[in-house]
């Protein structure tokens, strides 16, 4: 009615007539619909419902890592300091964002993470990489709470074999009253 003319296919699915639009003609050629019919063809042959494969694609194009992440990182501001949720974030586009932000979260896999993870060993920030797979690991939590991917990645990936065994550092400290005496006297008189 209002002019515009697009590519429709009509099938039978279920035992029902079906229509889906394969796009706005001139926008969308004629060997493309051709193109998206025929992936259409295939599924109806496998039982699978093309409509119902658009629709989630389309979800998944919402569904990418980063908005979840987002998600994630805007509800986390509320339960803790602003200046922690500030650096996971600073850290996530430094590190993570650049690698698989665009991707969406349904293909990652844990190569992918386990990536990440190994570059950060790598460039000697293990306690960097240490925090990141922790947010990865809340992220994923989420999404699967949400029902966005049915399951948890980062679950199944060992930390230790990954970064490695933390080392325990030990550091010097005082025992004695006399020299924690000597060393809050210090204080005061610092300026």
């Amino acid at each position: 009615t209002n002019g515009t003319k697009f590519f429709r296919y009509d099938f039978v699915y279920g035992g029902k007539r079906r229509s889906m639009s394969f796009g706005v003609y001139p926008g969308t050629t004629l060997k493309e619909a051709r193109d998206k019919r025929d992936e259409a063809r295939k599924q109806i042959d496998k039982n699978i419902n093309p409509i119902q494969t658009k629709k989630i694609e389309k979800d998944n194009q919402k569904n990418t890592f980063k908005i979840i992440a987002n998600e994630w990182f805007s509800n986390l501001e509320k339960g803790i300091a602003k200046q922690t949720a500030t650096n996971y974030e600073k850290t996530f586009e430094k590190n993570v964002f650049p690698k698989i932000g665009n991707s969406s979260i349904h293909e990652l896999t844990r190569k992918d993470i386990i990536n990440i993870l190994q570059t950060l060993k790598e460039k000697d920030l293990v306690e960097t990489a240490n925090r990141s797979f922790m947010i990865l690991n809340k992220i994923y939590m989420y999404a699967v709470t949400l029902e966005k991917i049915p399951h948890n990645i980062t679950a199944d990936i060992d930390k230790k074999i990954i970064l490695g065994k933390r080392e325990k550092v030990s550091y010097p400290t005082f025992t004695k009253a006399k020299d924690i005496k000597g060393l809050l006297l210090s204080i005061d008189d610092y300026e």
